[in-house]
């Protein structure tokens, strides 16, 4: 797990509370069954509507890819909690934990996309969108790889004792996560500055261009709707980086239930893959559309074989009439 102390203390290795259990055994089963579903919805409406095929949904497309990836996981390491078997479930969490290095950079990568197409949108632009995808997303894959690699594999960092609250704290891990989290920052400053350029290079066509009533080419609403995505994965990844500061000094948050602590900050940060679909859905066009056709498509099935059953019930029931 990429949120652990030391592969010595691998979450939770003895003694398992029932907070835990609850967690790893139902809450995470739920957010996957959630993240899957709701993910491969995201897909499917980027996918078929070719007037999104821009390097930024390019790379909303990818990050919906990482975060039904991260939900099939959680499904499989939940049911490895479930049966007791603890080592293939911290296995299937790197998977997860490999994830989440993935949508660090792939929200990094959306901002810094949005920033260049808005700072230098000529030579920008002429750049072939196809090309401008697959280098974001080899970019982002090699970066999350050299980050992988380097959390795992290199353990040869000081580990000290901290007595009752945490065996062993592997200072390496910590400095990694904080590494993390400045990326984190960084991508939130990048997206902050995009969403002000974007407004005021709005503001200036609505000036200028007073016949078109405000219209401008420029889509603040797509800007909010990731910055409201970046902030929803920050309110989910801060209680784990918090409690891997609070670890620094060999003080954990929870103290004695340090162990709790981190198991709740973890499910915060897992959760997060069930987050963007709901988030899209309340604040984009095509998703709401899709939505639509999907219940009205429902409903109608639906209507139409209760109608099919009344008049073959209505059919059988004359029929039995005429025979007596």
């Amino acid at each position: 797990m990429m949120f652990v102390l030391n592969e010595t203390t691998a979450m939770f290795p003895t003694g398992h509370s029932m907070l835990q259990e609850i967690i790893f055994s139902v809450l995470l089963q739920i957010s996957g069954i959630i993240a899957a579903i709701g993910n491969l919805f995201v897909m499917s409406v980027i996918i078929c509507n070719k007037s999104l095929h821009t390097p930024s949904n390019i790379l909303l497309l990818h990050l919906a890819l990482i975060d039904h990836l991260t939900g099939i996981c959680l499904i499989i390491a939940s049911a490895f909690y479930i049966e007791g078997n603890f080592d293939s479930f911290h296995e299937i969490e790197n998977g997860v934990s490999m994830c989440v290095i993935l949508s660090i950079f792939n929200l990094l990568f959306i901002g810094i996309d949005r920033l260049l197409s808005l700072s230098y949108p000529f030579q920008y632009m002429n750049i072939n969108d196809r090309v401008k995808s697959w280098v974001t997303v080899a970019a982002i894959w090699f970066l999350a790889t050299i980050v992988y690699v380097f959390s795992f594999y290199g353990q040869n960092f000081v580990v000290i004792d901290c007595g009752e609250f945490l065996s062993n704290v592997d200072m390496g891990t910590v400095i990694r996560e904080f590494t993390l989290g400045g990326i984190v920052l960084i991508s939130i400053m990048i997206h902050i500055r995009v969403y002000c350029i974007a407004a005021n290079q709005a503001r200036r066509i609505a000036q200028s261009q007073t016949e078109s009533q405000g219209q401008s080419p420029i889509n603040l609403k797509a800007i909010k709707t990731t910055l409201i995505v970046l902030g929803a994965f920050c309110v989910c990844y801060f209680p784990v980086l918090f409690f891997q500061m609070s670890t620094f000094n060999c003080s954990p948050l929870g103290g004695k239930n340090a162990n709790n602590v981190l198991a709740i900050a973890t499910f915060f940060l897992y959760s997060g893959c069930t987050v963007n679909p709901v988030i899209y859905t309340l604040r984009r066009e095509e998703f709401k559309n899709q939505i639509k056709r999907f219940l009205n498509k429902c409903c109608f099935s639906r209507c139409k074989l209760m109608v099919e059953n009344s008049i073959e019930m209505s059919i059988s029931t004359t029929r039995r009439e005429q025979a007596y």
